[in-house]
């Protein structure tokens, strides 16, 4: 118990309970923001999901309709139009309950639509618009929430308690969850084993065991504190912005063998919870055992998440290791929540919790605390064997100084190797997408085929069956009663437009089968000239779809956006370039033009429209447009922009550094320069890595491959422009070469410029990981400020501006700030004069009398 509160302590000064608050405050506030302001979505969504059953009703009656001509002296079959009739009528009030917003009738107005569903069924009728047993999930869903009282809730825009902690949960207690409380709480053992305070601990009466238990609870501790805190937030945040208290009775479904079932959410939350802190304490007990046995910080992180997210990712991938004695098949929460006979037993909860205990008492074993150097050790040899330098050039000394430092404590080493392990992983990834890409275009493109003939075949039947009924009502001879009118219009309208859809599907048809043969021939110039065709199709024909760019629902694609990607498959064509993928069945780009409900959606177009390839040229090209560049960028300031922290806190060699006859400012210089070319080798072996992976995997790549690049009104208006103009703006295409030079020079540029802010920085912290957070802070502030547009008409000056390189390359900002002296040659300018100019402030500031050495 001395221990663990000693630890609790240790935490609590460190201020490491106050981030966690925050950081779960943040996290729950955007969350519900994210889900207040989306509240629109749901109608859009709620409409999407009904459609299906829009279609099947209209079909039912429709079949009822063409029969009562015939069978309206048969009264079972008149209950059953009576029956049907109510079925549209009851379907109508659903969707006005819906489209009102009128979330506490939904569930009624619903549950009597299932009823004339089901009476329809029980009659013999059939029914499509749920899937398989959706229809009596649905009906017991329902009657649940009647039977409580209870409204409409979106499962994924929820605003009240309950259903929003659920979504709070999915998000912010996960997988990644652990990961980043492993990146907070997980080096608090080597990091005292790195400064030697652990001695301290030895000269104590303290056992192993409880040395190692001790910590084991207190990160345990501060985990459950943040869940606590979470948990509070989900009261307090709803409560203060806008939300509701809800019910933890609302009913969640759950899978089972022979059917499903439904929990109550508080069980959903609880179990989820115990899965968590199992997951969290498994997790926590290979960090000490890997404290244990290794000696730096930053493989003890690294071999942690490793463990984690490699644990998972084979569990996922080979069913033979998803089993109850695998802990990390207990990282799967929603699906051992949702599917019970996965679990078998609530008992087996408990088993990620004896892996922790057993790991725990295997590090306690391993664990070795030493009072004096290790016996049998060879002392560190002087460098050069003890050759003594002539130069008098102390810069040269000190720079030669921090270079030997490095070297000899190998974190540079491992750190490199570190990098080159997730650049592997990270093009494992990519190879996968690509792979996983092209063996679904194919299928794909069956399905796609398979799905029009059968809107054609069902099509020419209700044409048929119109047709049948014209000719019938022609026949009568009689003067036709106003049913027999209604039914006469509706039958001509059906021939009419069912007839041009046909012809529109039938011509899909054979543009696709000529396109998946070319595909599979490898015939790219066919296969881009029917991506052409399609777009073509979107972009103006108004019977695929509304095209004016903002009146759609769901938001608008640009004018912009079709002639582009049209036009980047004729460069594809020019050049005779293979064909890239993305998540889009349309081969779409993207620009910045597009406009949608909400910035959620946005992002999911973008994701869903940006090209993934193998390549060595494409992987450096995804690695520059997916802020994948942030990870490096953050790891490389973890390591390098350390700088006079790293010889403050407990051990203070800056202390010893002052005996020499060195000046600050000359300490400090030279750990500047010594950075700042590590920092530009390990950029440069980064890149050059993933070129060197990617071709030998699969090839270089296509140094013609277009990427887009937007032109200043003031070029596309010349009288002299050979671009693309498009209502919104004009563009022209760059060679992808010329774009990866250009993005890797300001990206080299900017690392270099984060590091000397990092660098100045630690003149002011005690702490690596305070340096690290304000930089990102002064980055991140630095940049949002740079690019609003109350002054782009001098960020061209500000060297945060050209952060973001790949939209500086590509011309983005420049059009975005209306700023035309924003460019690549600008940039890094920008860059190179800000990182001397924070240089310079390093310098002053270490020669001044402020400047704190300890």
């Amino acid at each position: 118990m001395n221990m663990w509160m000693f630890e609790l302590k240790k935490m609590w000064r460190r201020k490491q309970f106050l981030i966690l608050a925050l950081i779960a405050v943040a996290c729950v506030t955007v969350i519900f923001l994210r889900n207040f302001w989306a509240q629109d979505e749901i109608l859009g969504k709620v409409f999407q999901s009904m459609a299906p059953h829009s279609q099947s009703v209209y079909k039912i009656g429709k079949q009822f309709r063409n029969e009562m001509i015939h069978r309206s002296e048969d009264k079972a079959f008149m209950d059953a139009y009576d029956n049907a009739r109510k079925m549209s009528t009851e379907f109508g009030k659903w969707q006005e309950a819906m489209r009102n917003k009128e979330w506490n009738h939904v569930p009624e107005a619903e549950m009597a639509f299932l009823q004339t569903v089901l009476k329809h069924i029980e009659w013999g009728g059939d029914y499509d618009g749920y899937p398989e047993d959706g229809l009596y999930q649905s009906f017991e869903k329902n009657k649940i929430l009647l039977e409580h009282s209870l409204p409409y809730e979106d499962d994924l825009y929820s605003i009240s308690t309950p259903n929003f902690m659920k979504i709070v949960f999915a998000f912010i207690v996960s997988i990644p969850a652990l990961g980043i409380f492993v990146l907070l709480l997980g080096d608090q053992m080597v990091m005292e084993k790195e400064n030697n305070t652990i001695r301290t601990l030895s000269t104590q009466p303290i056992t192993k065991w409880r040395l190692l238990f001790g910590k084991f609870m207190g990160q345990l501790s501060a985990i459950v504190f943040a869940l606590l805190v979470i948990f509070l937030a989900c009261f307090a945040i709803p409560f203060f912005f806008g939300g509701q208290m809800g019910s933890f009775s609302y009913p969640q479904m759950i899978h089972l063998e022979d059917g499903f079932d439904f929990m109550p959410i508080d069980r959903y939350l609880f179990l989820h919870v115990l899965l968590f802190l199992g997951a969290a304490s498994f997790l926590f007990s290979l960090v000490l055992l890997f404290s244990t046995v290794l000696k730096d910080r930053l493989s003890v992180l690294f071999f942690t998440l490793l463990a984690l997210f490699g644990g998972v990712l084979l569990t996922n991938q080979f069913a033979a290791l998803q089993s109850i004695i695998n802990p990390f098949y207990y990282l799967g929460f929603q699906e051992l929540i949702e599917q019970p006979n996965r679990l078998g037993n609530s008992l087996l909860i408990i088993i990620p919790y004896l892996y922790a205990l057993l790991i725990v008492v295997i590090s306690a074993t391993l664990q070795k605390i030493k009072h004096t150097a290790e016996k049998g050790k060879k002392d560190v040899l002087p460098f050069k064997k003890g050759a003594i330098s002539k130069t008098a050039n102390r810069l040269f000394l000190v720079s030669a100084f921090e270079w030997r430092k490095y070297k000899r404590e190998g974190v540079v080493k491992r750190f490199t190797v570190i990098i080159l392990l997730l650049i592997v992983g990270g093009y494992a990834f990519i190879v996968f997408s690509t792979n996983q890409l092209r063996e679904q275009y194919i299928p794909g493109m069956n399905a796609s085929i398979s799905f029009y003939k059968e809107m054609i075949l069902g099509f020419e039947q209700i044409i048929e069956g119109s047709e049948a009924l014209l000719e019938e009502l022609e026949k009568k001879g009689t003067t036709p009663t106003s049913s027999e009118e209604s039914l006469k219009e509706v039958a001509q309208s059906e021939v009419d437009g069912l007839g041009d859809a046909v012809s529109r599907y039938k011509n899909d048809v054979e543009r696709r089968q000529k396109e998946l043969a070319a595909y599979e021939q490898g015939d790219w110039k066919t296969v881009h000239e029917s991506w052409i065709e399609e777009i073509l199709l979107w972009w103006k024909d108004p019977n695929y779809m509304d095209n004016a760019p903002t009146e759609r629902i769901g938001g608008g694609l640009s004018d912009f956006l079709f002639m582009a990607s049209v036009q980047e498959k004729e460069w594809m064509i020019e050049h005779d370039l293979a064909a890239v993928h993305n998540n889009q069945s349309l081969a779409y780009t993207w620009s910045i033009y597009d406009k949608f409900i909400s910035p959620l959606e946005q992002s999911k177009w973008n994701h869903n429209t940006r090209k993934v390839d193998k390549t060595g040229l494409f992987y450096v090209y995804t690695f520059f447009t997916t802020y994948s560049y942030f990870i490096l960028a953050g790891l490389l300031i973890f390591l390098l922009g350390a700088g006079m922290t790293s010889e403050k806190g407990s051990k203070r060699t800056l202390t010893f550094l002052q005996t020499q006859p060195l000046t600050k400012s000359m300490i400090f210089l030279g750990k500047t320069g010594v950075s700042i070319l590590l920092t530009a080798s390990i950029t440069l072996l980064s890149i050059l890595f993933m070129v060197l992976i990617g071709t030998v995997s699969d090839r270089f790549g296509d140094w013609k491959f277009p990427i887009l690049y937007y032109d200043l009104p003031s070029v596309a208006d010349s009288a002299n422009y050979t671009g693309f103009l498009a209502e919104e703006g004009g563009f022209h295409f760059i060679d992808m070469g010329r774009f990866l030079l250009e993005t890797g020079a300001l990206f080299l540029a900017g690392i270099v410029f984060l590091i000397a802010i990092s660098l100045v920085v630690s003149l002011f912290f005690n702490n690596a990981m305070s340096v690290l957070l304000t930089t990102l802070i002064v980055a991140v502030g630095g940049y949002v400020v740079s690019t609003s547009s109350l002054l782009s008409s001098v960020v061209q000056w500000s060297p945060f501006t050209y952060l973001n390189a790949g939209k500086i390359a590509n011309g983005e900002t420049a059009v975005v700030l209306a700023n035309e002296s924003i460019s690549t040659m600008s940039g890094l300018m920008a860059l190179l004069v800000g990182t001397l100019i924070f240089i310079c402030i390093g310098i002053l500031y270490s020669r001044s009398r402020w400047m704190k050495m300890v």
